[in-house]
């Protein structure tokens, strides 16, 4: 997470001092904004991703629910890193269910709202025409020359197939049933797990755990090389190479 923050402040000065005399400098404002809100957005991810790494399953397993008489007693989760985070206090089995759920809809709905974040800067400094909140990275992207520096990192891994699989997962999470996509397991004190459905290339479904952070890396990794070509040359980024 820090590295893509400072790769996103490397390129916010690039881009300064590319536009700061020039007559569209007005747009240095909105991409401060654009930079402050992705930088945000990394550190909410962050934090689902450690709840839901960090949880003992076979603890929240063993909660009851309201009308039990046999309750146990309450679980305390952490929410966010040892350093910063704190510690929610759970009493239900389905307390920790919907908090697991809200969690997991939390990682994916952070790592899409990043990667478009991204896309309404690039938008707004490369001119390309779209209204502001139509500007999603996988529009953006098909208007970057392929041959171009932002380009290859675009379209090459992970690229912005790291962060499609994810939009179209945001929307089931958003309007369909979120069980069927986290297949629920810890009632026995096992782990949830994602249905394969939505993870390219494998064969079986994956712990929750490893598919927030394999999301959270590609997308994290996807903006570090992103900003990256920006700040190198940001007048030649959308260019393509000679």
């Amino acid at each position: 997470m820090k590295r893509t923050i400072q790769a996103l402040q490397a390129m916010q000065r690039a881009i300064c001092r590319w536009k700061e005399t020039g007559p569209d400098s007005s747009c240095l404002v909105d991409v401060q904004k654009y930079v402050k809100s992705i930088d945000w957005k990394t550190r909410f991810l962050h934090h689902h991703c450690d709840l839901l790494s960090d949880v003992r399953w076979d603890d929240l397993s063993g909660l009851s629910n309201p009308k039990e008489e046999d309750a146990k007693d309450a679980v305390e989760i952490r929410f966010g890193n040892r350093r910063e985070g704190h510690l929610i206090r759970v009493r239900t089995g389905e307390t920790g269910r919907l908090l697991m759920l809200i969690a997991f809809d939390g990682v994916v709905a952070a790592c899409v709202n990043a990667a478009d974040t991204f896309g309404h800067l690039l938008n707004l400094v490369y001119k390309l025409g779209f209204e502001e909140f139509e500007a999603n990275l996988p529009k953006v992207a098909k208007e970057i020359p392929l041959g171009s520096p932002l380009g290859v990192v675009l379209h090459e891994e992970p690229g912005i197939d790291a962060v499609s699989i994810l939009r179209k997962l945001r929307g089931e999470c958003q309007h369909a049933d979120i069980s069927e996509v986290m297949l629920e397991g810890y009632g026995g004190g096992i782990e949830p797990m994602v249905n394969r459905k939505w993870c390219p290339g494998a064969t079986d479904n994956i712990r929750v755990s490893d598919y927030t952070a394999s999301a959270k890396a590609r997308t994290l990794q996807l903006l570090s090389n992103a900003a990256a070509a920006v700040a190198d040359a940001p007048e030649a980024a959308t260019a393509p190479r000679s």
